[in-house]
């Protein structure tokens, strides 16, 4: 999993400039779709869709992903209530 980008708006926005967006019909890809309207927004050099969070980074530079097990460790656990 690719853990969520943590720069600023501007950085962000920045980066997601970087990259090179097409419009690709899923028909194409997979044999699968039958609906040739069904589409998505992906980047020509590193494949990052547009929706995903990663497309927040640089293209071409993505953090490492994490394990769903260092993901769960690396979150900030809010206070515990007693009862």
């Amino acid at each position: 999993m690719v853990p969520r980008f943590t720069g600023t708006p501007e950085e962000a926005k920045d980066n997601t400039e970087s990259h090179s967006w097409r419009t690709v019909r899923l028909a194409d890809r997979f044999n699968e779709v039958n609906n040739s309207s069904l589409k998505v927004t992906e980047c020509s050099s590193c494949g990052i869709l547009a929706q995903h969070h990663a497309s927040s980074y640089p293209c071409g530079t993505p953090p490492e992903e994490l394990s769903l097990e260092e993901l769960v460790n690396q979150k900030e656990r809010g206070p515990t209530l007693k009862p």
